[in-house]
């Protein structure tokens, strides 16, 4: 079977199923983290196309170009063909002298549609057609120009001209009329009046409506420029100096290196020449249709766009494809997950693109002191040739390479895979088969990663092994090479849950309202040395109901492994004791379990059902972590719209042994499990009767307190499109209080049992001859009556949450908050937060400060603030993250200080299956920060450092400075 014949079989036998298959997504297809005010960008379509060459039917290639919808404002300029119909031309060529006027009138090009977003169908796309069709240089050269004496070709560098005039808002360079009239313009009243004789002096109206609006020209040839010897733009700055008449390219780049807007302002009231993004200028982007045109390719090169040659029809509508998913992608922004391996000097930083659905896993080396070298990160890699790549899959128990599965497999399998393929047609172009240019598929699976969204890299084997998730459908896992920065990946992992939906992904409209961005392995990750082997527990968040585990050992050595030595096995809502499995975004944790009387122990992993299960439980799940089963299943609410959120695991008597978990819900409450005794007598029950209001998404972190310990979690939640409306509710972060004789806390009784802080003053402050937003918490003491705990309630004007979990450093409490509504505008960062450092038993203001204001990582005078009510009180209690919507915080230490990192667990007793700092030296002398990246770009990372304070103060320290 030809791969050709191969691709249509496979598609036509399974695209119906698909449909079937897959469950309508409750989560939108956009993550949520990008701001609602992100903006799509301009896109003007110049088609310059001529019958001739390849028998090209205008009409159904507007059809197929015009006809895709992508998030764009899409507007078309082309040829002027406003003249009048043949017969009504003939008859006013006997009576008028109209050479000169039909000459000048079909100088340049006319804008058909102004750039708006819209999905041209029905007879909107008719009227499109009904423009370009057949009225193009074909019929003008013909019968038509001939009786008028009238010289056509092909004016696309004039074009171009009249087309910086639209993006600029100026008079039109050749007299055009500034209004499109979609239905009239090729009337010939409209034609003659509008058109021959009625030159227009008003201006365009300009596309650019925000400074940081990003503005694209897509130009398709079927030939070379010709004809263009009118240039009237004496006076003209962007185009002054070019000769006359000037080239394409250089045209395009002046455009490229030029500013479109100067002076005025957008409709954010903020001025275009403002210095968050003092230039607008254009991007070009070519295609040539038919023969190699190498000044279109000049052109694209000189004016910052990509170049693209089609040979037929077939290659155009990929290469429009290709062309439209890269501008959709660079005006958009990520929020990276950061991730940190002490052990290997390493920061991982995933990244994605949205509108591409690229992704990148970006190392970046650590020096001995522990700075982050932020100049030289190097990507992780795919082996040089992708048939060395080992992608492995599970389908209906059966486990094994992809290229194999297709011969043992059921026929459904047969069909995706495709017959006697390998990684050939149908899922080879999928995962990586390299291509040509303008191929039939995707650009943003021309051998890259994913788009890696909410799954944060994972290290195993001290770091010899990285693994992240990614919506490309695996889980990736890369190995390290020479050095610190050299990973290679060395297993793609499909999870059986999401196995039939790659085919999403093949399909060359991938990205567009039809066929929306889908999510695949997208969740958290845990990986732990259980006993002699290292493990990894996976989940899929948006991506479906299912979890997964892999043995990593196999992945590290050099020997050759089958990949059932790798795949320990893989669950979804269908598996059974799995019926309550929902969308799990918590992240799992690996720890040893009690299974009898004793000692007897094995190991398990603790996991959370998750969101949206087909009963809406909410329960957790202790399994197996060798076999999959399901050791105990503790369902806590059953009456249904809710579901479990990421757990944290206590170890109570220090015998690395899990003893009691506490996990929230989507209802605001918080569970506590007992795990202390054999399965059959785990129980569970309430620990805070929590408001439905409240939330609770993120995992608790547990410190040590006196004989028992405090329970300290935020409140808050980014999951569904109504998370980012408002009003918003009031979120908090809470300290609850377990010493084994509390019973319940309750959301309504907290004025009586908890003590409250509250944020006392929020304002930009001087520090060190920098100006830092700072927050002022307050310092509120325990009453008799109110020694369970605290809570801070956070500012609800923007929705600011706390979504993360904590972190820990000796009695001092680390965490970021989320607001997911920028303030600042469309051209702000989606989003914003803070990075808050308070008490972690009181939730009060620290006596001494800990944000090292200016950056100069020393303990001075300059760290202090003087805040406008109160010039005394000068520690800061939080700093704005200045990069968008912060992810949760991680700790990277100095190797050249004696700092000792142990796995598995905390010194609170925490398991978390996290590199964790035991000293029982001064944390703040050890050379440690805290990491942290955000939304401003994809390269947004932030550091925060401890240093140790004078010899007469008391605990320790924390640098912050702003990394973009």
């Amino acid at each position: 079977m030809s791969p050709v014949l191969a691709r249509l079989v496979c598609a036509a036998l399974l695209l119906p199923s698909l449909s079937a298959r897959a469950e309508p997504s409750p989560y939108p297809a956009v993550p949520l983290q990008l701001s609602s005010a992100t903006l799509p960008p301009n896109v003007m379509l110049v088609p310059m196309l001529d019958k001739a060459p390849l028998l090209v039917d205008v009409q159904q290639l507007t059809t197929q170009l015009l006809g895709k919808q992508y998030p764009v404002r899409l507007g078309l300029l082309s040829y002027d063909n406003s003249l009048p119909e043949p017969t009504l031309a003939s008859l006013l060529g006997t009576v008028l002298d109209l050479q000169g006027a039909l000459n000048k009138r079909n100088s340049g090009g006319r804008l058909y549609l102004e750039a708006e977003e819209r999905g041209l169908v029905g007879d909107a796309l008719f009227g499109v057609n009904q423009l370009l069709s057949g009225k193009l240089t074909t019929t003008l050269t013909g019968t038509l120009g001939g009786a008028l004496g009238v010289q056509m070709g092909f004016p696309i560098a004039e074009s171009y001209a009249e087309l910086t005039r639209y993006y600029r808002g100026q008079p039109s360079l050749y007299n055009k009329p500034t209004s499109p009239l979609l239905q009239s313009v090729s009337s010939a009243v409209e034609g003659l009046v509008g058109g021959l004789l009625g030159a227009s002096s008003t201006r365009y109206d300009s596309p650019i409506l925000y400074r940081c609006q990003k503005n694209f020209v897509l130009l398709i040839s079927s030939d070379t420029p010709s004809k263009d010897d009118s240039f009237p733009f004496s006076g003209d700055t962007l185009l002054t100096g070019l000769p006359n008449p000037p080239k394409l390219d250089d045209l395009a780049e002046r455009a490229y290196q030029g500013d479109l807007m100067t002076g005025g302002t957008d409709r954010d009231g903020l001025s275009f020449d403002a210095p968050d993004f003092p230039r607008q200028n254009l991007v070009t982007n070519t295609i040539a249709l038919g023969a190699d045109q190498p000044l279109l390719a000049a052109t694209a090169q000189k004016g910052g766009g990509r170049y693209q040659w089609a040979k037929n029809l077939a290659e155009l509508s990929t290469a429009y494809d290709n062309a439209m998913r890269e501008m959709v992608g660079q005006g958009s922004i990520s929020v990276p997950p950061v991730s940190v391996n002490p052990m290997s000097r390493s920061v991982f930083q995933a990244s994605y693109q949205s509108g591409a659905w690229t992704g990148r896993l970006d190392v970046y080396p650590v020096s001995e002191a522990g700075k982050i070298d932020l100049a030289h990160p190097v990507a992780a890699k795919l082996p040089a040739n992708p048939r060395d790549r080992r992608i492995v899959t599970t389908h209906k128990g059966l486990v094994n390479d992809l290229v194999n599965l297709a011969g043992a497999a059921s026929d459904d399998v047969k069909q995706l895979i495709g017959v006697n393929l390998g990684l050939g047609d149908v899922l080879g172009e999928l995962f990586g088969e390299a291509k040509g240019v303008a191929v039939n598929l995707p650009i943003r699976r021309q051998y890259r990663l994913g788009d890696i969204i909410d799954s944060r890299p994972e290290t195993a084997n001290d770091g010899q092994l990285v693994a992240v998730g990614a919506n490309d459908g695996m889980l990736h896992v890369f190995k390290r090479g020479a050095n610190d920065t050299d990973y290679t990946e060395v297993l793609g992992y499909i999870p059986s849950a999401v196995l039939f939906n790659t085919l999403y992904l093949a399909r060359n409209d991938y990205g567009t309202f039809s066929n929306p961005h889908r999510y695949y392995v997208n969740g958290p990750l845990a990986t732990e040395k259980a006993g002699d082997d290292w493990v990894l527990v996976g989940t899929l968040a948006q991506g479906g109901k299912g979890l997964f585990a892999l043995k990593l050992t196999p992945l590290a050595g050099d020997a050759a492994w089958q990949a059932s030595d790798v795949v320990l096995w893989d669950k979804t809502d269908k598996s059974s004791g799995f019926g309550h499995l929902g969308h799990t975004f918590g992240r799992p944790i690996i720890a040893k379990v009690h299974t009898g009387s004793g000692d007897s122990t094995t190991w398990a992993a603790i996991v959370a059902n998750g969101y949206d299960s087909a009963d809406g439980v909410a329960s957790l799940f202790v399994i197996d972590l060798v076999t999959g089963a399901v050791i105990r299943e503790l369902a806590v609410d059953t009456s249904g719209g809710n579901g479990l959120s990421a757990p944290a695991v206590l170890d109570q008597d220090n015998d690395d042994v899990a003893d009691v978990v506490y996990a929230g819900d989507l209802k605001g409450n918080v569970w506590r499990f007992d795990l202390s005794t054999a399965p059959a007598g785990w129980t569970s029950r309430l620990f805070r009767d929590g408001d439905a209001s409240q939330p609770v998404t993120g995992a608790p972190v547990i410190a040590a307190s006196g004989s028992g310990h405090t329970v300290i979690f935020g409140t808050g939640r980014l999951l569904y499109n109504a998370d980012k409306a408002a009003p918003f509710a009031v979120q908090a972060i809470y300290g609850l209080r377990d010493n084994g004789q509390v019973g319940e806390y309750r959301y309504a009784d907290r004025a009586t049992t908890l003590v409250a802080q509250t944020i006392e003053r929020e304002e930009m402050a001087e520090a060190g001859g920098a100006s830092r937003m700072v927050r002022r918490v307050s310092q509120n003491a325990a009453s008799p009556t109110g020694d369970g705990g605290w809570y801070l309630e956070l500012p609800a004007t923007y929705g600011e949450r706390v979504t993360q979990s904590p972190l820990l450093l000796g009695d001092k409490l680390f965490f970021s908050t989320q607001i997911p509504v920028s303030p600042g505008g469309k051209c702000a960062p989606p989003g914003d937060g803070w990075i808050m450092a308070l008490k972690a038993g009181s939730g009060a203001r620290s006596d001494i400060p800990l944000l090292d204001l200016d950056g100069d990582e020393k303990y001075t005078d300059f760290d202090r603030v003087q805040y406008s009510d109160k010039p005394n009180t000068n520690v800061a209690s939080g700093v704005k993250a200045g990069l968008g919507m912060p992810t949760e915080l991680t700790f990277l230490g100095s190797s050249a200080k004696p700092v000792s990192w142990q796995p598995y667990r905390s010194q609170d007793g925490q398991i978390n299956n996290r590199a964790n700092l035991y000293t029982s030296l001064n944390p703040g002398r050890l050379g440690l920060r805290l990491t942290f990246a955000g939304a401003a770009s994809d390269t947004s990372v932030g550091d925060l450092m401890l240093v140790a304070p004078p010899a007469a103060a008391q605990g320790m320290r924390l640098s912050w400075r702003e990394l973009f």
